[in-house]
């Protein structure tokens, strides 16, 4: 907290029991960072789908997330600010700190690493594509238009549409 007791960025050296993990993982990668550059790394992320991966008799895990490869992730010409970002009603959100519980925050995800954790864990790979690309194969236009017929008056269309394209 800052002197207005407002939520404030807080720098500081990490703990003992934080750096070897980083070190693993960022050897596990293959890539560094810079000085001074920001990144966003889930180190929880193996942890939680081998938990899911051991429980699981049979089905599917999804994951929906925004995911890239560590050259697009961690390179400082690409990504020097880090991807942490946040939204509100589909719109960026300038001060991520402000209006707490207001807004929704994400990061993007090494998806190299999720696929290779699920296969040593015994998951096998369905598909993998965009959320545009999955959703528009999978009959959300249709779906759009069955809503849209059945919409009471052109208000509730709209709004459909435009919530359809992140309006």
């Amino acid at each position: 907290m800052d002197e207005n007791e407002n939520f404030a960025w807080l720098l500081e050296a990490l703990s003992p029991a934080l750096s070897p993990r980083l070190e693993g993982y960022f050897e596990q990668v293959g890539s560094r960072p810079e000085e001074g550059q920001v990144i966003e790394v889930s180190l929880e992320m193996e942890d939680w789908l081998r938990r899911v991966a051991a429980r699981m008799r049979r089905g599917y895990v999804v994951t929906v997330d925004y995911g890239a490869v560590v050259a697009d992730l961690y390179s400082p010409g690409a990504n020097r600010e880090g991807t942490l970002r946040g939204f509100r009603r589909h719109q960026f959100v300038e001060d991520l700190l402000a209006q707490p519980g207001e807004h929704d925050l994400t990061s993007t995800v090494n998806g190299v690493l999720v696929k290779a954790v699920g296969a040593s864990a015994g998951l096998e790979l369905v598909e993998l594509t965009r959320q545009d690309q999955f959703l528009l194969a999978n009959g959300f236009l249709e779906h759009l238009d069955a809503e849209s017929q059945q919409a009471k008056n052109d208000g509730e269309r709209l709004q459909l549409s435009s919530g359809a394209r992140g309006k």
